[in-house]
Order: C-alpha cells, then sequence, then structure tokens
C-alpha cells in the first residue's frame, strides 16, 4: 500500500471522486473551512491516507510530502486537518463503496449469492481500556468484499436496522443480533435470517401461543445430527413464523463451550444457572428460511460461513492495524479509524483491478 500511496497514486485516483466531487464534498462536509495554503484536496487526501493507511507518523507524513514535491506543510497543520477530516473521508467512504459494487452474476438465484455476513467489532483510541468506537460490516459471502459499513462510537449498538437488506437476501449474524425486533425487521423486508439463538433475549411460542420449553426439547435429541421443529414470536402484536435448529456437541466441543461459558462469568462477577449451563453443550440457530431444501443440517452448515466476516476483523486489525487507533483526541481518531476504512477499500479496488490473488 506505500508503494501504490507514494510512487503508483494514479492506479488508485481512478476508483476515488473526481476533483470537482472532491471539492464539493470537503465544502459541504467542513473540511475547507479555515484552511490555509494549500488548497488542493487531492493532495490533502493522499497525505490523509499516507498518515493513517501507511502508518506514517505525521513528522513522517510531512517529510514524505516535501520529498515527492506533493507539498510544504507542517505536522501541526496536518494533524488540525486530519480532525476536520472524519466527515469528509466517511462522504468518501461511500463513494467508494458505491464504486466497489461486486459484479453482477449469472446464477443470482443460488445460494452463495444471496449470503451476507454481518457483524460488529470494536475499535480503541490510545490507552483506552474499553470500546471507543464501533464498525458495523456486511459481507457479501460470494466475493468476500464489503456491501456496507457503519462507523459509530460506542454507544452505536449492533443493529440489523443499520443495513438495507433486499427481499431474497440471507443475513448471517450472531447472537447479539438475536431480538425480536430484528428478526421482524428482517421479516419486513424480504429478507431471511440465519442467527445464533439466545434463549434469554428471545422468547419462543409453540402453536397454541404458550411460552415454548426450549431445553426440554433440546434434551430429546440424539446423536450429533441436525434437528428442527417450529416455533413462533410476537413483535408488536404481530405473530411470525421462524425455525429452531439445533445439535449436541460433541464431548470436546461441548467442554470448551463450558470453559467459556465460565470464563464469562467470572469476568461479569456472575453465576451461571444450570440450565444455561446444560444449554452450552448445543449449536442452535433460528431462522426465517422454509422449505424442505433448507434442512436443519444445512443451515446449521450455512451458518458456520459467518466466520468470514471476523476474518475481515482479523485482517482488518492485523494487516491494517486498524484496531488501536494512535490518537487520543476523539476527532482526530475518528478520522485516522475512516482513513483505515479507504485504505482498506482500495486494497480492494487493487485486486479487482489485479484479477484477485491467492492469500
Amino acid at each position: 500500500m506505500k508503494s501504490l500511496l507514494l510512487l503508483h497514486w494514479n492506479s488508485l485516483r481512478a476508483c476515488l471522486p473526481d476533483s470537482q466531487t472532491l471539492i464539493r464534498l470537503a465544502r459541504q462536509h467542513g473540511f475547507l473551512k479555515r484552511v490555509r495554503g494549500l488548497r488542493e484536496m487531492e493532495v490533502w487526501l493522499r497525505l490523509l491516507l499516507m498518515h493513517t493507511g501507511c502508518g506514517f507518523t505525521l513528522e513522517e507524513t510531512v517529510l514524505f510530502a516535501r520529498k515527492f514535491k506533493l507539498a510544504r506543510i507542517s505536522p501541526v497543520a496536518l494533524h488540525k486537518r486530519l480532525c476536520k477530516a472524519g466527515d469528509w473521508l466517511d462522504a468518501i467512504t461511500r463513494h467508494l463503496l458505491l464504486g466497489l459494487g461486486a459484479p453482477q452474476s449469472s446464477q443470482d438465484d443460488s445460494l452463495i449469492e444471496r449470503l451476507y455476513a454481518i457483524d460488529a467489532t470494536v475499535l480503541k483510541q490510545l490507552a483506552s481500556k474499553g470500546t471507543d468506537w464501533r464498525l458495523h460490516y456486511c459481507v457479501k459471502l460470494s466475493t468476500l468484499r464489503c456491501e456496507h459499513l457503519e462507523l459509530t462510537d460506542k454507544r452505536g449498538a449492533e443493529a440489523l436496522t443499520r443495513f438495507a437488506l433486499k427481499p431474497g437476501q440471507i443475513a448471517l449474524v450472531d447472537r447479539g443480533y438475536c431480538r425480536r425486533a430484528e428478526v421482524a425487521h428482517v421479516l419486513e423486508a424480504g429478507a431471511h435470517l440465519i442467527v445464533r439463538y439466545a434463549p434469554s433475549n428471545f422468547p419462543l411460542l409453540d402453536k397454541q401461543g404458550r411460552r415454548l420449553d426450549v431445553l426440554a426439547w433440546l434434551r430429546t435429541l440424539r446423536g450429533h445430527r441436525g434437528s428442527e421443529r417450529k416455533a413462533y414470536f410476537e413483535h408488536q402484536g404481530k405473530r411470525s413464523e421462524v425455525r429452531l435448529c439445533a445439535m449436541r456437541m460433541d464431548k470436546g466441543s461441548a467442554a470448551k463451550a463450558l470453559r467459556r461459558l465460565k470464563r464469562k462469568s467470572q469476568k461479569s462477577g456472575t453465576q451461571a444457572r444450570a440450565q444455561t449451563k446444560e444449554m452450552s453443550e448445543y449449536i442452535m440457530v433460528l431462522t426465517t428460511l422454509q422449505g424442505r431444501e433448507y434442512t436443519a443440517a444445512k443451515v446449521l452448515n450455512i451458518y458456520r460461513w459467518r466466520w468470514q466476516v471476523e476474518l475481515v476483523f482479523k485482517g482488518l486489525k492485523s494487516l491494517l492495524g486498524m484496531g488501536n487507533a494512535p490518537k487520543r483526541n476523539a476527532k482526530s481518531a475518528r478520522a485516522w479509524i475512516q482513513g483505515k476504512i479507504i485504505t482498506a477499500l482500495l486494497v480492494e479496488h487493487a485486486m479487482k483491478e489485479g484479477g484477485g490473488f491467492s492469500p
């Protein structure tokens, strides 16, 4: 990425907004306010990406700018522009997402073309001990490209309402999204969902409207094959049908799940109930998919593909260093993260133009 930004900038320039659009977005989002000296938006963007995407310090960025005869500015001036760049970089990110849309396949009705893995990851600022920012991310599994993203502060909760799901699409999400309002939102959009089931957040009903005893049903399962049963839930006075698919873990996996539950309980200072411990021995997912082709075993197998979005987060944090922003100021930290996001999208562009390569 350093080589592209320093020596081969023109190869990336094609997927960025044109000069007039960069200026318009800069004015619209306050980046040009009180700017002195350098007023070329393309140069400012390149400098900001060198600082955020390449990991150069402010001083190193300024030195490279002088060496390549881009501009003569001070580290203080660059930092001031960085603090004002958050909204501008966010607008450029939206432009990139539109331009990097995956090409339509001739098999759009196939299963893999309909699958989208959605999740959120926590980002931190310098010397922080908690959550400062949250990146909400959607990956299309057929291409492993980003379809939608949103950066929020720590108050931005995980929610499927952040994503514009279309009819026929299938979202794969973790138990953090297992809430009745989330599933109802997906159904209203005409889309489908496979979500890890969280019993405490999502009471299920039987056909007569009585509370479903999930644990009693789980105890009837034999072996390690997928099983299912119909269930219902109510949201805002409307009853909807879902399928609960489950499978008993093998002894080794069940022991690992129980250890994870104990560590979580110790960390929160609580004591896990006996029923919760027993339920941890099963893999349970809820799905809105209907039809004989979506057997319980197939639904459980499809859910495993959700892990692809976790691999994306690992790549963003380990390869691009996005996990910990080296900034104490919230404005500069946000702009720094936005710069990393743009860098990740430009990497996608470079891979797309190059025909892709084996990781």
